[in-house]
C-alpha cells in the first residue's frame, strides 16, 4: 500500500503447526498465518508484507522457505522473523539469517513474548521504512529510485539492495560473498557469481548516466560505490571499446 495509506501493519507467517489458513490481530498488527508455504507464496506475489514470520519450521527449511520469498520481487528488502519452539536444547538459526535485517523469537505466533517482537520488527511498516542517504543521493529501496540533484535512475529490487549495502559502507570495499549474504541470504560461490553478474550490470547503467554514482572495483579487495558522483566518461570514437569485466577475486 502507498505510504500513509494504512493504520495496520501487514504481517505473513507460515506456521507448521496450523491446520488451513489463519489470522490474527493484535493492536495495530494483522497477521495472515498459512500451514502450507505454497499459499503464502500466493499471498506474497499479490502484496508487499511489513514481515514475514517463519514459525515451527526445520532451520534448512526455514532457510530455503525464506530464500523462495527473497526471490519475489520487492521481498529481499522485508525482514524474516523465525519463531522457534520453547525447550529445544539451542538455538539454531538458519543459514539465510541476515544479522541486522532480521531476527528470531521462542515461542508461538499467539505468545506475548512473539508479539512484543513482531511488532518490535513490523510496527513501522516496510512502506514507512526512510530512504538511505549517501552524500547527495538517495534510495528508495521499496520504489526502487536512485535520486540525486538534478537527475535519478530506477533501479530493480535486486540493484536496490545492492545498492544500499554499497551506501552504508560508502568508501569501504564489500566482497562479492559479503553481499551475496546480505542480498542472496547465502554466501557459495554460486551465490557470489550471480551478484557480480548483478553488479556488473548495475555499474554499466550507472556508468551510462551523468552524475551518477559509481561502482569501484579491485581484484582481491572487492566493491565500493563513490558518492561524489563522477561525469560519465567520453568515449573516444578512435578507440574500440573495452571487453574487460570486472571481478573481485
Amino acid at each position: 500500500m502507498p505510504k500513509g495509506s494504512r493504520s495496520v501493519v501487514q504481517v505473513l507467517a507460515v506456521d507448521a503447526t496450523v491446520r488451513g489458513s489463519g489470522r490474527l490481530d493484535f493492536g495495530d498488527v494483522t497477521v495472515v498465518v498459512e500451514q502450507f508455504p505454497q499459499r503464502a507464496l500466493t499471498h506474497a506475489r499479490r502484496q508487499l508484507y511489513d514481515l514475514l514470520a517463519l514459525a515451527n519450521l526445520a532451520p534448512e527449511t526455514a532457510g530455503r522457505l525464506a530464500a523462495r520469498f527473497g526471490s519475489l520481487p520487492g521481498w529481499g528488502l522485508v525482514p524474516v522473523l523465525y519463531v522457534i519452539p520453547a525447550g529445544l536444547p539451542g538455538i539454531i538459526l538458519p543459514a539465510a539469517y541476515r544479522p541486522g535485517r532480521d531476527g528470531f523469537a521462542i515461542g508461538t505466533l499467539s505468545s506475548l513474548s512473539v508479539r512484543e517482537r513482531i511488532h518490535q520488527f513490523a510496527r513501522h511498516g516496510l512502506a514507512d521504512r526512510p530512504p538511505v542517504q549517501a552524500g547527495r543521493y538517495q534510495l528508495d529501496q521499496l520504489a526502487g529510485h536512485l535520486r540525486w540533484p538534478g537527475g535519478g535512475l530506477e533501479v530493480t529490487s535486486r540493484e536496490a539492495e545492492i545498492l544500499a549495502l554499497l551506501f552504508e559502507r560508502a568508501g569501504q570495499p564489500v566482497s562479492a560473498w559479503q553481499c551475496a549474504e546480505r542480498v542472496l541470504g547465502g554466501s557459495d560461490d554460486s551465490q557470489a557469481s550471480l551478484v557480480r553478474r548483478h553488479i556488473s550490470n548495475l555499474r554499466r547503467r550507472l556508468e551510462a548516466v551523468d552524475g551518477a554514482p559509481r561502482i569501484a572495483v579491485k581484484q582481491s579487495v572487492g566493491y565500493w560505490v563513490d558518492v561524489g558522483g563522477l561525469p560519465r566518461p567520453a568515449s573516444p570514437r578512435s578507440s574500440p571499446r573495452s571487453t574487460r569485466k570486472p571481478t573481485d577475486g
